[in-house]
């Protein structure tokens, strides 16, 4: 055999080995599949720094790869890309795109997929037997800790008659409200507080857009009594803070920060679930390695989570106070679900009300 035939067998050899076991060192190793708006998009923007910070100090490579429609195709074709070039950790945002991860996971075996804000499920009908892809995460925003946090310092501050203006009947909604209540009940526990000794009315308002029926609402709930009032968007939370500059009562904002904004708003409590990017790259490079199928909820303990509070316009709730309970939180002494049922002969007692204009 001469040595040029040689030559190439070696050749063909090693590029076997290379293909089935070592990974190309100029390949992207993380790679951003994002919608339309591609990384000029503010979030997207924000999440692709951080995919960046993780690759960094390693010298890995990174891709993004913009889906030129919001579709099926558009993605499939975003994902191929990213697949292609070598990419073996691919992170995606939103929950238009959990049928679009779940589809490129089953697709894509061999690559780890992380959705960040959604569910990888398919599209259509859900059933409890429909499973994530076992190379593939969904991370969301842990809402009811953050609904926690402000109904806890909401008791902790002497407050006894609340009420909840909630918006639409969204998943991040429900958990908001479930900490809150959860919140209360605890803060009610460690004071002793008897049976209904903290009220709440509440209502889901049908939207989170700014209305005049919401400051209404606000005001009517003031004059009877409601020392201050729970929030879960920006746009519920600016109607209710006109109303309680005129009543000299305040407010709490969940899932958005008005502290700076409104001079009535004592906390709120905002996500940067892009955080959760650092999270899953530790637990895909560790020894262990990536493992998937599952839901993975980010709050406190993953720096997914973020207070922002005035404590000069509290009566008895410090930042040592926040600082004590966030921590609590995150390292699980205070256990929080996303789920709320009301308890006989508990603490609070929940009085629900329909939104005027109706859902």
């Amino acid at each position: 055999m001469n040595k040029k035939i040689m030559a190439l067998l070696a050749a063909a050899v090693l590029a076997a080995s290379l293909g089935g076991c070592g990974e190309d060192p100029n390949a992207p190793r993380y790679a951003f599949v994002t919608d339309m708006s591609g990384i000029e998009n503010e979030w997207n923007k924000t999440v692709w720094d951080v995919i960046n910070a993780q690759a960094e100090p390693a010298e890995y490579k990174t891709i993004s790869c913009t889906a030129e429609s919001d579709t099926a195709e558009g993605y499939d074709a975003a994902f191929s890309e990213a697949v292609k070039a070598g990419a073996k950790l691919i992170f995606a945002s939103g929950r238009a795109a959990g049928p679009y991860v779940y589809s490129a996971a089953n697709t894509y075996s061999k690559v780890s997929f992380v959705l960040l804000d959604g569910e990888v499920l398919p599209a259509g009908e859900v059933t409890e037997e429909t499973a994530i892809p076992e190379n593939a995460v969904s991370m969301k925003t842990a809402w009811e800790q953050a609904g926690f946090a402000e109904g806890f310092a909401a008791v902790m501050n002497g407050y006894r008659n609340l009420a909840v203006i909630a918006g639409q009947h969204t998943e991040e909604n429900e958990r908001l409200v479930a900490g809150f209540m959860q919140g209360l009940e605890t803060a009610a526990s460690e004071l002793g507080l008897g049976e209904n000794a903290i009220t709440v009315t509440l209502e889901y308002a049908g939207t989170d857009e700014l209305t005049p029926l919401r400051m209404s609402e606000a005001l009517d709930l003031y004059d009877a009594g409601v020392e201050s009032i729970f929030v879960t968007s920006e746009g519920i939370g600016t109607a209710v803070a006109r109303a309680a500059e005129v009543k000299g009562r305040t407010f709490f904002a969940g899932g958005c920060d008005l502290v700076e904004a409104e001079p009535t708003c004592l906390m709120g409590v905002t996500a940067r679930l892009e955080k959760a990017c650092v999270e899953a790259v530790r637990i895909f490079e560790s020894e262990a390695g990536f493992s998937g199928g599952i839901v993975m909820d980010c709050g406190f303990g993953e720096d997914c989570l973020v207070t922002s509070a005035d404590y000069a316009r509290f009566a008895s709730f410090s930042e040592e106070d926040c600082r004590t309970m966030t921590g609590k939180i995150a390292g699980g002494t205070y256990r929080v679900s996303s789920k709320w049922q009301a308890k006989a002969g508990g603490a609070v007692a929940v009085t629900e009300q329909e939104a005027k204009g109706g859902q």
